[in-house]
C-alpha cells in the first residue's frame, strides 16, 4: 500500500512538471478560476482557522519554513487513505469553510468552491491582482493528504495547479 502511495505521488509530480499548465486563464473577463486537487498537496504543519492567519505572516517572514515542516513530519503524509480524506474533509468542512473565508478576505479571493466529490478546491479571484500577491496564491494549497486543513508550499515545493479555462 505504501509502495502504492509513493508510486502514485511519483506520477502525479512528473505529470505535473511536464504539463507546464497555464496559471493566467481568464473566465468571465474579470475573475481567473483555479483547481487545486487535495492529493497533490504537501504537508506544511497543523494549521486551523485559528492560525491560518498566523501561518500567513510566517510565510511571509520565512518561504522555506513550509519545505522546514514538511521535512520535520513527511512521515505523516502517507498514513491516509482515499476514503480517510473523504470523510475528513466531510467532516471538517465547516472548519475548511471558515478557514477558506478569512484566507479569501485577506487574499482578495473572490469566492472559492469544494467540488462535490471532495477531489478539489476552486479558487476564484480578481484579475487585477497585484503580482505579488498572486505569486503569494501560487503558493496556496489544500492539504487532506496529511489530514490537515490549509498549508502554503514552500518555495522548494512546487505543486502546479490546474486551470480551468
Amino acid at each position: 500500500m505504501k509502495r502504492k502511495l509513493y508510486h502514485f505521488i511519483f506520477v502525479v509530480v512528473c505529470v505535473l512538471s511536464l504539463c507546464g499548465c497555464n496559471n493566467t486563464s481568464k473566465i468571465k473577463g474579470n475573475t481567473r478560476k483555479v483547481v487545486i486537487p487535495y492529493s497533490f498537496s504537501l504537508l506544511c504543519g497543523q494549521t486551523s482557522e485559528k492560525d491560518l492567519n498566523k501561518m500567513v505572516k510566517t510565510y511571509n517572514k520565512d518561504k522555506n519554513y513550509c519545505s522546514k515542516a514538511y521535512k520535520k513530519n513527511k512521515d505523516v503524509i502517507l498514513i491516509s487513505t482515499d476514503s480517510q480524506i473523504e470523510k475528513y474533509i466531510k467532516d471538517n468542512k465547516k472548519i475548511i469553510d471558515t478557514a477558506m473565508k478569512k484566507f479569501i478576505k485577506s487574499n482578495k479571493l473572490y469566492k472559492y468552491k469544494i467540488k462535490e466529490d471532495y477531489s478539489s478546491i476552486q479558487l476564484y479571484f480578481d484579475e487585477n491582482i497585484l503580482e505579488d500577491t498572486y505569486q503569494q496564491l501560487l503558493a496556496v494549497s489544500i492539504n487532506f493528504t496529511s489530514l490537515n486543513s490549509i498549508l502554503l508550499n514552500g518555495k522548494d515545493w512546487h505543486i502546479k495547479w490546474q486551470v480551468i479555462n
